[in-house]
């Protein structure tokens, strides 16, 4: 259908083998995204990520960078080198998210505000640092730039 032809997306929260970030990372791209930029904190798993795309798709379409959606400094770093390799931002999907394991009673304040950071805090300062690329994403595409933020509760217990 190709209903994102020739689009640029950044997608946070995709470096887990079985979330969701991968799926959407493989909906876009056969939907015909020129350009997927995948982030995740943890890369551990960044190679078999890499290896189940190349399966599917050209190598040249697609980028993994470690990335900490908290930082506002990182997120400058990721949306530069996105819009320096495929030429624009037209998709944010904040995807990122951590919960707390346990319950209430075991829950430490620094744990909560953690989980505060990356569930909430990084959707504001992606929004901010895509804003001027997705903007110009309407100059490209009529009806260009969009933002999907998928926002996680606090944990179980809470």
């Amino acid at each position: 259908m190709n209903r994102l032809e020739g689009k640029v997306a950044i997608v946070t929260g995709a470096g887990r083998v079985g979330n969701i970030g991968l799926a959407i990372i493989k909906a876009f791209l056969r939907e015909g995204c020129r350009g997927v930029v995948a982030t995740d904190m943890r890369t551990d798993q960044f190679d078999v990520i890499r290896s189940a795309l190349s399966d599917e798709f050209e190598g040249d379409r697609f980028r993994l960078d470690q990335h900490d959606v908290t930082d506002e400094g990182d997120w400058a770093r990721v949306v530069d080198s996105t819009v320096e390799a495929f030429g624009g931002i037209d998709v944010l999907v904040n995807n990122a998210g951590i919960s707390v394991h346990g319950g209430i009673e075991s829950t430490k304040a620094s744990d909560l505000r953690r989980v505060m950071a990356v569930n909430h805090d990084s959707l504001l300062f992606g929004i901010q640092a895509c804003l001027p690329a997705l903007l110009e994403s309407h100059k490209r595409f009529p009806g260009g730039g969009s933002i999907i933020n998928e926002v996680l509760s606090p944990g179980r217990g809470l």
